[in-house]
This record gives C-alpha cells, sequence and structure tokens, in this order.
C-alpha cells in the first residue's frame, strides 16, 4: 500500500490488477478452500498459512512472475484481501515461508487434492473429457544439485536431476521431464507428473494412462500422444484394457513401409524431360602421311545425346498439397480418416502449455535446489496453467456463443480473435482504487474506473463488476 500525505489528509492506494478476476477463476474451481483443507497450519502462531502462501504463488505465476524471494515486495501493493492475506500478513512473505510452504504441499496428499480439483473443474466449467492429449517436455537446471538423487521424503519419491535428452538441445544442463495431458477442450490441463531428468516417454504411457483412468472412471476417452505411444507394450496395454488411441507410426515401425515406396519414386514426376540424338561426322586419313591428291579418306560417326526438361508446375502444385506421408495407427475402427486426423493435428495446442510453462512462467531454468521444494513448485505451475487455461476456455466459448469473432485485445486496439489469457489479464493491470482519509477517518473512496474493453472482458467473463466495484447501498 502506497501512501501520500498532503496536509490533514492521507491518500491510501490499493492496486487491484487482474486480481479480482484471477480470484473469480480460483472461487469457481474451488482451489482456495481445498488448499486451506489440505494443508491447515500446523501451528497458530505461524503468520502465514502454507494454503495461503501457495495460493500466492499460484497467483503470481499467473499475473506477477517474480522469484519467491521477492513475493512480499509483489504483493506489497496490492489488497491483502485479494490475496487471502490478513492485513499485515503482506510483510511477514518472504523466500524462508515460501519455500517451508511449499514443503507443506509436497508432504500433503497431494493426488487426493488434485483429483479433487480437476474433477470439481470439469463439472463446474463443463469441460469436455472425450478426448486427451499427452505430452512430455525438457527442465533445464543450472548447477550440480547433489541432493536430487531420488531420495524419499515421508515415503515420497523426489525428482533425480541429471542429464538426459534434452528436448531444448542443452545436453550441457542436467534436467527434468514434465509429462502433462490436457482436454482438447480448450487444453485444460488434466494431469502432470514431474519425472527424472532420463526419463525416456516410451514407458510413461501406460502409467499416465492408468492414472487418467483411475481419476476419469472410465476407460472410453480417446487418448492422443507422438510417436512414442506406438510401442507394442503401450498400446497393446491400451486396446487390451477397452482403451481408445491415436498416435503417429515412427520412421522405425515396419508398417512405414509405404513411405518408403514414395521416397523411392524420386522426382521424376515434377520434370517433363526429352532425349535428343545428334550423329557427329569426321573423316581421316586411311593411312598416315601427308595428304596429297591420291589420299583416300575413311568417314566416322559418333552419336551424341543430350537432354531438354521443363518443369511440370501442375505436378508441382498438385503434390505440394500433398506433401509426405503422415502415417497415423488408431484402434478405433469406427473413426473415419479425417477425424483421426483432426485429433492428432490438436497436440499443438498442448505444446503451447509447455511453452508457457517454460517461458510466460520462468520455469526453464529451474532455479531451487531442494527436491522437495521443486516438486511442489510444479505442482503450482499446473495450478496456474489450469487457471490460465480456463480462462481462455471461458472466454472463447463466451465469444463464439455471443458471434463475436474478435474483441480489440493488441495494442492499437488491434482484433484478436482468439484471446489468450496473459493478454486478458494484462489489460486490467494498472486498475487502482483509492481511500482518501483525514485524520485517520475516512473521507471519500474513489474506486477503479473501468474502460469498455475491460467491461466487455468481464461481462463475457460472466463477472460481476462488484469484482472491482463495489455495490453502493441505497439511500
Amino acid at each position: 500500500m502506497d501512501i501520500a500525505e498532503t496536509g490533514p489528509f492521507d491518500l491510501a492506494s490499493q492496486r487491484l490488477g487482474a486480481l479480482p478476476l484471477v480470484d473469480h477463476f480460483l472461487d469457481r474451481a474451488g482451489l482456495p478452500a481445498l488448499l486451506g483443507r489440505y494443508l491447515p497450519a500446523a501451528d497458530a502462531r505461524v503468520r502465514s498459512a502454507p494454503a495461503v502462501a501457495v495460493r500466492l504463488v499460484v497467483t503470481n505465476l499467473l499475473i506477477g512472475r517474480q522469484p519467491l524471494y521477492a513475493l512480499g515486495e509483489w504483493a506489497a501493493p496490492f489488497g491483502p484481501g485479494l490475496l487471502g492475506l490478513a492485513d499485515d500478513e503482506a510483510g511477514a512473505i518472504n523466500d524462508d515461508r515460501v519455500g517451508r510452504a511449499l514443503e507443506a504441499l509436497f508432504d500433503a496428499d497431494r493426488a487426493s487434492l488434485l483429483t479433487e480439483l480437476i474433477l470439481g473443474v470439469v463439472r463446474e466449467f463443463g469441460v469436455d473429457t472425450a478426448e486427451l492429449h499427452n505430452d512430455s517436455t525438457s527442465i533445464s537446471v543450472h548447477g550440480v544439485y547433489r541432493d536430487a538423487t531420488g531420495t524419499t521424503r515421508g515415503g515420497k519419491a523426489t525428482p533425480v536431476i541429471t542429464f538426459g535428452h534434452s528436448k531444448d538441445h542443452r545436453p550441457d544442463l542436467k534436467q527434468l521431464v514434465w509429462i502433462l495431458t490436457v482436454a482438447a477442450d480448450g487444453a485444460v490441463p488434466i494431469t502432470y507428473r514431474l519425472a527424472d531428468g532420463n526419463t525416456s516417454d516410451d514407458p510413461t504411457h501406460v502409467p499416465t494412462w492408468d492414472e487418467l483412468v483411475k481419476l476419469l472412471g472410465r476407460t472410453d476417452f480417446l487418448y492422443v500422444a507422438d510417436s512414442k505411444l506406438a510401442s507394442t507394450t503401450a498400446m497393446g496395454h491400451i486396446n487390451g484394457c477397452g482403451g481408445r488411441f491415436v498416435t503417429v507410426l515412427p520412421r522405425t515401425r515396419k508398417e512405414d513401409e509405404a513411405s518408403a515406396a514414395l521416397a523411392r519414386a524420386g522426382a521424376t514426376r515434377w520434370i517433363a524431360f526429352t532425349v535428343n540424338e545428334t550423329t557427329e561426322e569426321t573423316y581421316r586419313q586411311e593411312r598416315r602421311g601427308r595428304p596429297g591428291a591420291d589420299t583416300r579418306y575413311r568417314k566416322h560417326t559418333r552419336t551424341r545425346h543430350t537432354i531438354s526438361w521443363d518443369t511440370r508446375l501442375d505436378m508441382l502444385a498438385y503434390d505440394a498439397a500433398t506433401d509426405g506421408a503422415f502415417p497415423l495407427v488408431t484402434n478405433d475402427t469406427t473413426m473415419i480418416d479425417a477425424d483421426v486426423l483432426a485429433a492428432y493435428r490438436y497436440q499443438p495446442n498442448l505444446e503451447r502449455r509447455h511453452h508457457l510453462l517454460k517461458a510466460t512462467q520462468d520455469a526453464d531454468p529451474v532455479l531451487l535446489h531442494n527436491p522437495a521444494r521443486i516438486e511442489a513448485l510444479f505442482c503450482c505451475h499446473f495450478l496456474a496453467l489450469l487457471i490460465g487455461a480456463l480462462i481462455e476456455r471461458e472466454i472463447r466459448t463466451a465469444m463464439k456463443t455471443a458471434n463475436t469473432r474478435h474483441i480489440p485485445l493488441y495494442p492499437e486496439l488491434r482484433a484478436c480473435p482468439a484471446p489468450a489469457a496473459e493478454r486478458i489479464l494484462e489489460i486490467f493491470t494498472d486498475l487502482t482504487r483509492h481511500d482518501l482519509r483525514q485524520h485517520g477517518q475516512h473521507v471519500q473512496s474513489f474506486e477503479a474506473e473501468l474502460n469498455p474493453l475491460q467491461q466487455q472482458v468481464l461481462d463475457l467473463l460472466d463477472i460481476p463488476t462488484t469484482r472491482y466495484i463495489p455495490a453502493r447501498p441505497n439511500p
């Protein structure tokens, strides 16, 4: 809170920013209540309960993206109630308290917490889980990490930080492997796992699919993943348990031999060519010596071949539109080819979640050193990704329902047909509430003023304006 003193008057300012919007989605998801139940304050003398600190980390990952040691400074200008803090609690936030809160999150029953959270989100927001997409990415770390060897804490294994196949092409850095599954309905995160740095993708699909079955209580969802799913073990397990899958065949599979036949055809179909034949005639003396009037000559002929060619533009245009072979495999015999391709083509939406994790939320590289805290921090990253995805899904669904093709979210009020959560949150950054006091007594409040774009976004998200501007009492 910033206070500017002018004579006997005090002006107290509390930043609102995007917090009322974020709090609306946190409440709909039921996250604050769940954190309170699964992370109770073990000691009444503790100034900041673990649930409060974890909520603060999640909120910061969404709109602040400050390091853990700067959370208290970041939270100070905001109204404490918007962050779930008591009036004097922001000053008690430091990296040590946040670190101990992360350890409490690691020690808690995170599996039950996340199960209850995701099932509640599916019900509350109507997320369709008929099609789920899975992929992994590597998370780089800097340093030695001698303690990150997989030792257990309270019976739970901690992640092993070691060298592995870096998808960021950083073989010089140790890493962890992040495995994420999202629903095709808005790319809403459903499950995640932080695996050892040397984990390969092949053996991860069976436990991931089993976890999804346990979470959703059924096996009829379509499981979509990249070529590492195309193994006898993984595909056989899913098929044998009554599941459905779509994946792309790697080049090492024999079923892909048809592609090799296409490659052997070469590029002759793109060129029209003609072989031309010419004959050259030369004459040589039959015998050696100086030529004279009676010298006899013998004719020699030599055939030469040349090639003339021209590009077949019609064939180039045709092949450009049908370039390459994309062999997909599925065990669902009821799906037509177009539906199989459409399912697999949704994968880039999952890859965008990886980008948000590593770039926007600054998860890569990892700067913590305690393995338990690292595991818990990535749980917070998952929660932030979940809330951000719900914001995106809600506004895009509302735009479609309202037949709104775009909103002016980009700089200079340029049209945005598919709003991203980070841009939605950004437009609320400067909203602030001011209170004027005289000798400690409240004189007047100056509420935040919403511009037309902010009001449009709140209307699309079905967020009441009272989240920002309290309703005035009737006179």
